[in-house]
């Protein structure tokens, strides 16, 4: 069965309101934009809840680069004049200077003159908490969202709605072995190497100015408890998905989700039912 069509309609909807379409569009840029012939230095492309944001304004501060987004609802937090171009906005504070552009696995930069001239790091994370903790982000019961017991359960809400991405997703883990990619834990496994691999694919040198971030010891890459965080139906239904992805991404996770599969009851509900 073809799962495309229904699904990049829903992805259609969630991006609309994820790009803030409500807000005053910002300013078209002319002549006097204030943005260089090749405004973008580097492209991150990443999967939400990723430590995306933090990664990017490190990035920009250390590098001294422009912050820029594909969103156009986080205009709303820039400092300096908001310009469009190419379905980039740019924070422009500083004339003539490039930028680092902020992005998504369902929203990317798609002008081609910007893929060339930059140098795009895919960002990735563990699934299972990605997925985990963009539904708590997602959470409409504010009270519960909060919670540490917070549980991403098969009938919830957020979960109906998360479930349109991972088509996409699945087509994003696939092509990031052909790129640079970099995963979120590996800043906090192996700080070091990380930041000398990706100093010198942007050929960018911030290595002592870069913050050492600390490893999220909470998340299930660490604690491998993922039925704590999720029900057995999310789980199976993230391994069926992910698992030939996190096989090239993960391999070491392999043996634990294998383990924690073992231990589900054979009457929980089919995946394409959760």
């Amino acid at each position: 069965m073809n799962k495309a069509p229904g699904i990049f309609a829903s992805l259609k909807n969630i991006i609309k309101k994820l790009a803030g379409k409500e807000h005053a569009a910002p300013p078209r840029c002319d002549a006097g934009d204030g943005l260089p012939d090749e405004p973008i230095r580097i492209i991150v492309e990443s999967l939400p809840r990723s430590g995306s944001s933090l990664f990017t304004y490190s990035i920009a501060k250390c590098a001294n680069l422009g912050l820029a987004t594909v969103f156009q609802e986080e205009t709303r937090n820039f400092k300096g004049t908001p310009v469009a171009k190419n379905g980039v906005f740019f924070d422009v504070v500083e004339k003539n200077r490039q930028y680092i552009v902020k992005s998504h696995f369902f929203h990317v930069v798609r002008y081609t003159d910007y893929q060339k001239q930059a140098a795009t790091i895919r960002l990735t994370c563990f699934p299972f908490d990605a997925y985990y903790s963009w539904g708590r982000m997602l959470c409409r019961d504010d009270a519960a969202s909060k919670k540490e017991s917070y549980k991403l359960k098969a009938d919830s809400p957020e979960w109906n709605e998360l479930k349109n991405y991972i088509y996409l997703n699945k087509i994003w883990f696939d092509a990031v072995p052909g790129g640079f990619f970099l995963r979120y834990e590996d800043l906090a496994l192996d700080f070091d190497h990380t930041m000398n691999v990706l100093c010198d694919f942007v050929n960018v040198d911030f290595r002592s100015k870069f913050p050492e971030f600390r490893p999220p010891v909470y998340r299930s890459y660490f604690t491998e408890d993922y039925l704590r965080i999720m029900d057995a139906s999310v789980f199976t239904y993230l391994c069926d998905e992910f698992l030939p992805g996190i096989s090239r991404l993960y391999p070491e996770k392999v043996p634990s989700l294998e383990r924690t599969l073992a231990t589900i009851d054979p009457s929980t509900p089919a995946t394409e039912n959760a």
